[in-house]
């Protein structure tokens, strides 16, 4: 039964890695687990601690030491170093490609030379200048590539450089190979509760990172994680709903759905005022219990909120089986592996811009990008 299976954990946990004294009832169901802040927690004892404090730290310094010396985009790259494969996506600002990235190498009359060398996969992101002042969002491209030109984290989108024209400004990113989450979650409906933990792992390791720099995610859904080739995430799109995101995982829909709800403020309405509803035959009492505390309207009362931050979070029984370190390391097998595309015969052609990224606009604008 549950509290079977809950004890055989529970001494486990003891003897690998110690667990505090918890205040618990007589079923695992409506167990409350409450870590004394002077003993341990689990998976976290003083040791691992103070070293986490000590990552923490020096992530903190590294990033506040490349946000000082960064330096502006690359004046030596244009569109005619990359090559098109396919295009990815289309958003408000612009366009997403595939690309191959030949940073030495030029072309004349759209001819890749020869003797070039196979170059590198990269996702080419191309904002307009034009569309990003007209709808006054300029600063937060330049902020958006500033901080990611700072992060370094497994589990973060890896911007390689950026550089602008006079038409638009562009940054290059590592190739994810995988597709995001949320085509993913569209073919297989939903997934195990032990499938999404793996996920959200992996989510607050990257939110905790963020954290200690000082930095607040607030765009997270599916649609922004992409899954990687061996099987790990990877956050993109920087502008919490982890609660949010932990339900969609399991249930294969949000829980407040606009599909259901055709007026947005019968939606917002829900939102602000109606309770989550379960279906017990997705959601365990467990699951059920985490997600609820992450989804309290009150923030004060939200967990990840109060004196401990996000290691109430990442120390919540319903993770308690998740290995942080190996996590990290990413040494634990993954519950789904990608497969990829080959694209080493795809058809090469140079970049092909919409004529909606092609205004010229004053270059003042952009002089800290």
């Amino acid at each position: 039964g549950n509290d079977e299976n809950y004890e055989h954990a529970y001494q486990t946990a003891q003897q690998t890695i110690g667990v505090p004294k918890y205040i618990k009832t007589k079923n695992y169901e409506n167990s409350r687990y409450r870590a004394r802040t002077n003993q341990k927690t689990p998976g976290y004892d003083r040791r691992s601690k103070s070293k986490q404090n000590k990552v923490t730290k020096r992530c903190n310094s590294n990033f506040e030491r490349l946000w000082t010396e960064q330096h502006k985009s690359d004046s030596t790259i244009s569109t005619n170093n990359f090559v098109v494969l396919e295009l990815l996506g289309k958003g408000g600002f612009g366009v997403v490609y595939l690309t191959k990235w030949y940073p030495t190498v030029r072309y004349s009359d759209g001819v890749i030379n020869k003797k070039a060398s196979n170059g590198q996969l990269a996702a080419l992101k191309i904002s307009s200048k034009t569309l990003l002042i007209k709808k006054e969002v300029q600063s937060f491209i330049i902020r958006e590539k500033k901080i990611l030109s700072c992060c370094h984290h497994p589990f973060i989108t890896n911007l390689i450089t950026s550089f602008k024209d006079n038409f638009n400004v562009y940054m290059v990113f590592s190739f994810i190979a995988g597709g995001d989450l949320f085509t993913y979650l569209r073919v297989v409906e939903k997934l195990e509760e032990i499938h999404a933990q793996f996920y959200i792992a992996q989510i607050l390791l990257a939110f905790e990172y963020l954290h200690c720099c000082k930095i607040v995610y607030r765009d997270l859904k599916p649609e922004n994680i992409m899954i990687q080739s061996n099987g790990y995430i990877c956050i993109i799109d920087f502008v919490w709903a982890l609660g949010i995101l932990t339900y969609e995982l399991i249930c294969g829909q949000p829980p407040f759905s606009s599909d259901n709800i055709s007026d947005n403020n019968v939606l917002f309405e829900a939102i602000l005022h109606h309770p989550v509803q379960f279906k017990h035959d997705l959601f365990s009492p467990g699951t059920i219990k985490f997600i609820k505390s992450l989804l309290k309207r009150n923030p004060k009362q939200r967990l990840g909120c109060g004196g401990h931050g996000i290691d109430d979070v990442k120390f919540h029984s319903w993770l308690i089986e998740q290995d942080f370190n190996e996590i990290y390391n990413q040494r634990v097998k993954p519950h789904y592996i990608p497969v990829t595309k080959n694209y080493k015969k795809s058809s090469k052609r140079l970049i092909e811009l919409p004529p909606t990224v092609l205004n010229e606009v004053n270059e003042k604008d952009f002089e800290q990008f």
